[in-house]
């Protein structure tokens, strides 16, 4: 079986021209999102699918009587920023490959230091929403599988200590796409579990010589080991490259953008490099998934998506 040789990715995405003749003013960014968030989904008191017509500044009203804000529940809900200007900051954070620096938002919009980090935690979070576990590999495709020990920050009392502790963080890819999950602990118990759920029967699983993996040689998955004391690539042509470099982006990306990365949030930009590493090669799809499929954005929604990436049964604190 021959492995899949990956490309660079185009550069591009949607530039500010276009941006401007989609969304010229304040109005026009009201009306696509009371389209996406309202006049898509069945009404919740009558149950019809019909357009929403604008009653106030900041709410609509069915043709039952039932009033709706377009924002409810979303990142724009309860934000002091135009929403123009919250869309337009969604642009700039899509066009970024390796994240959006706190500085650049501050500089570019004139915010305070404290806002500039909410708004864009609120993108963060939109992203990460986004991104679904789903299921990888099949037959005659390759998933290589490998761990990461990162240090983060622990959050105690409402500070972060200067002390830092390791986090497992576990990956996989196939073809072009990835998932990024943060495991308990380094064993055969999690790495099995993780496995058997998100990998498809018959896949062919490269991976160290962690005797974690062991067990993958009695299973229903054809399994290949590169063992890196001895050899880069095995006799049967197998090698660890293409999650090794998933690694060293992810370790770039981190560096270069998180200011205080905790293991209360880490799933955050575990998703988010997701999101953008699993679009690069449609730069436009980044803005157009972010504001065309607006999540809602609610603390068990949040959970939920938390309890999809972070393996663990509680926050470390």
């Amino acid at each position: 079986m021959k492995q899949v040789k990956f490309q660079q990715p185009p550069v591009g995405g949607v530039s500010r021209h276009r941006f401007e003749q989609m969304f010229p003013d304040e109005r026009a960014c009201w009306d696509h999102l009371k389209r996406v968030r309202l006049d898509c989904i069945p009404c919740p008191q009558c149950g019809a699918i019909t357009n929403w017509t604008r009653y106030t500044k900041s709410r609509c009203r069915h043709a039952c009587g039932m009033t709706k804000g377009p924002t409810e529940h979303t990142m724009f809900y309860r934000s002091h920023l135009p929403l123009l200007q919250a869309y337009y900051g969604l642009l700039l954070f899509s066009n970024m490959n390796l994240g959006l620096r706190t500085g650049f938002i501050q500089q570019h919009f004139g915010l305070h230091f404290v806002r500039t980090v909410g708004f864009i935690a609120r993108m963060r979070r939109q992203a990460a929403l986004l991104e679904d576990t789903l299921l990888m590999g099949g037959h005659d495709k390759i998933v290589y599988i490998d761990e990461m020990l990162l240090n983060v920050r622990r959050l105690q009392d409402g500070h972060y200590n200067r002390g830092r502790f390791g986090l497992i963080i576990f990956g996989m890819r196939c073809d072009q796409r990835i998932q990024l999950f943060v495991l308990p602990e380094r064993s055969q118990e999690w790495t099995r579990r993780v496995i058997e759920a998100y990998v498809a029967p018959g896949s062919t699983i490269v991976t160290d010589a962690f005797s974690g993996y062991n067990w993958l040689r009695y299973s229903n998955w054809h399994h290949a080991v590169v063992n890196h004391r001895r050899e880069w690539k095995n006799s049967d042509g197998f090698h660890h490259g293409p999650i090794d470099a998933i690694f060293g982006q992810l370790r770039r990306f981190l560096r270069g953008t998180v200011f205080l990365h905790c293991s209360d949030n880490i799933w955050e930009y575990l998703r988010e490099f997701q999101f953008r590493f699993n679009r690069r090669w449609d730069p436009d799809r980044r803005f157009l998934d972010l504001i065309d499929h607006c999540p809602t954005m609610t603390t068990q929604t949040l959970e939920k998506a938390r309890s999809q990436c972070d393996f663990r049964d509680f926050f470390l604190r």
